[in-house]
C-alpha cells in the first residue's frame, strides 16, 4: 500500500521539515504545494528529499479562498500523473502536526483498505 500526502504551505519551512520528517514511512510520499507568495529559496532548499515531490505551478492561495481547492487538485493529478500507484491521498496543511508515529495512521488504512474516509451531510 501507498500513500500520499499533499501538503499545502506557505510560511515556516523549518516547521515544515519536522511535519515531513513525522510523516516518513518507507510506504509514503509528500507532495507539497508552496504558495506563490512565499515561494522563496529556503522552501526549496529544507524541502529536498527523494520522498518529497513538488505540486506545481504554484499558485497563489488565499485562506478561505477557492484557490485554496484549486491547489489540492492539482495536488492530485499530479498524483494521478505519478509513475507510483497510491491507494490513499491525505491533505494536510503546513500548520498540522501529526500526533500517532505514521505506522498507526499506515495500519489503520491498511486495516480499512478499500474504504474512504470523506462524508457528507446533507444541508438544511
Amino acid at each position: 500500500m501507498k500513500i500520499a500526502h499533499v501538503l499545502l504551505v506557505h510560511k515556516n519551512p523549518q516547521q515544515i521539515v519536522r511535519l515531513i520528517k513525522r510523516l516518513a514511512h518507507p510506504d509514503v510520499d509528500c507532495w507539497v504545494h508552496i504558495d506563490r507568495k512565499f515561494d522563496t529559496p529556503d522552501f526549496r532548499q529544507v524541502l529536498s528529499s527523494e520522498n518529497i515531490f513538488y505540486v506545481l505551478p504554484n499558485i497563489n492561495v488565499g485562506w478561505g479562498c477557492y484557490n485554496t481547492v484549486e491547489a489540492m487538485l492539482l495536488g492530485m493529478e499530479h498524483i494521478i500523473a505519478a509513475k507510483e500507484n497510491y491507494d490513499y491521498i491525505n491533505f494536510l496543511s503546513g500548520q498540522d502536526y501529526v500526533l500517532q508515529p505514521p505506522a498507526v495512521f499506515f495500519n489503520y488504512l491498511k486495516a480499512n483498505d478499500g474504504l474512504e474516509f470523506i462524508g457528507i451531510q446533507p444541508c438544511e
